[in-house]
């Protein structure tokens, strides 16, 4: 385990290009946002994080408030605080960086060695005292956050883990879904905190999992095979409810924390959808766009109405769900960008609307699940089976 000393507490300098993979979206608190980047160099892939206190300016580089490059790839980043942003690496590894000099500036805070494999999902527990992460060499791991600290390791499935997520009330309670096809619900308050949640209800792997604000025992998964369902945790896998509106891999899910009937979703097909939880958990899909050229990884909701994400294709698209439009960020002249209004990003979406448009035959060779490492990690703690 390793703690960044003092030497480490240093100012890094903004990167000079942004990296063309664009995997990782984060709205802050105050409108801000987070975006995550990577690039494939030679064999290996490296990262970065860039902090846009104008989303609108994303993601270019001249607009971004603070920018650090990684020293692996990235494979997840997720916000801590207001102030502290958790990144998981390729490396295996974790680190904490702290936004200062009024988020103009990241500074390393902690960083640690943890697992033997990409990380490939991160989630902060909802009392923020504590993190959970997931990678390729199959286990999972809790962490303390005041010290960058393992505090628990298992090795939870029998194949790649593809996703975690905390639950948003309880700080024990989280989620997992693994390419065993397994989904796996945590409770770490028992002596044997992993149960299976039977097999997974989907026609094909769950790849990513959300739970839905505001309900306690219900969260949305996605599959491989572009299928989403709505399933409750006490009634196990044997009730649920379906929808298909990808027809490739889904990369991501998030509900919207100020509407939480609506989720997002995100995918290999480059469309995003929106789909209407109803009260009886059916789907109703009532927004579908394919602006993307390339994959999709990053969505999040800075409101109700509106809902950015991000893709290989080196755009950040901003989705305005009321109007069924989308518009590319980034694209304004040098000399609006100078103009603080508060109108800025109404103004960029109706200078570049872009209406719902066909896939471009362009699809990338390659999936952030293959990233290949530089270097690994060594393990810290004995690895306890989760069905043990």
């Amino acid at each position: 385990m390793r703690t960044a000393t003092t030497e480490d507490m240093y100012q890094y300098e903004k990167p000079t290009a942004m990296d063309r993979q664009l995997d990782v979206l984060q709205c802050h608190a105050d409108g801000g946002l987070l975006l995550g980047a990577s690039s494939l160099t030679g064999q290996y892939w490296f990262g970065s994080i860039w902090f846009y206190q104008r989303p609108e300016l994303a993601p270019g580089v001249d607009g971004c408030t603070a920018g650090v490059q990684l020293e692996a790839g990235l494979g997840d980043a997720r916000w801590v605080d207001s102030t502290h942003v958790l990144v998981g690496l390729d490396t295996g590894g974790i680190a904490v960086w702290r936004l200062e000099d009024d988020f103009h500036t990241f500074v390393l805070s902690q960083s640690a060695p943890g697992h033997d494999g990409v990380v490939t999902s991160t989630a902060v527990a909802s009392d923020r005292q504590r993190a959970v992460t997931a990678a390729q060499d199959r286990c999972i791991k809790i962490w303390d956050l005041s010290i960058t600290s393992l505090i628990y390791s298992a090795k939870a499935h029998n194949s790649l883990i593809s996703c975690v997520d905390s639950h948003p009330s309880e700080p024990d309670l989280f989620l997992s879904c693994a390419q065993d096809d397994r989904i796996l619900l945590w409770d770490k308050r028992k002596p044997k905190p992993a149960s299976i949640l039977k097999k997974s209800p989907l026609e094909h792997t769950a790849t990513c999992l959300r739970w839905q604000p505001g309900q306690a025992h219900k969260f949305a998964v996605g599959s491989e095979s572009g299928q989403l369902a709505m399933l409750d945790i006490r009634a196990g896998v044997d009730n649920f409810r379906t929808a298909s509106p990808h027809d490739r891999p889904v990369y991501n899910l998030q509900f919207c924390a100020e509407k939480p009937s609506l989720l997002a979703s995100v995918g290999e097909d480059c469309r995003t959808v929106v789909t209407s939880v109803l009260e009886d958990d059916d789907m109703k899909q009532i927004y579908s766009n394919t602006s993307h050229q390339d994959f999709v990884h990053g969505l999040t909701w800075p409101s109700y109405s509106r809902l950015y994400t991000c893709g290989w294709d080196s755009q950040v698209l901003c989705h305005n769900i009321d109007a069924c439009t989308s518009v590319a960020l980034g694209q304004r002249s040098a000399a609006s960008n100078t103009q603080a209004d508060n109108g800025a990003e109404d103004a960029a979406v109706k200078s570049a609307v872009l209406t719902n448009g066909d896939i471009s035959d362009h699809i990338g060779d390659g999936d952030s699940s293959l990233k290949a490492t530089y270097s690994q990690a060594v393990k810290t703690a004995q690895e306890i089976s989760a069905e043990g």
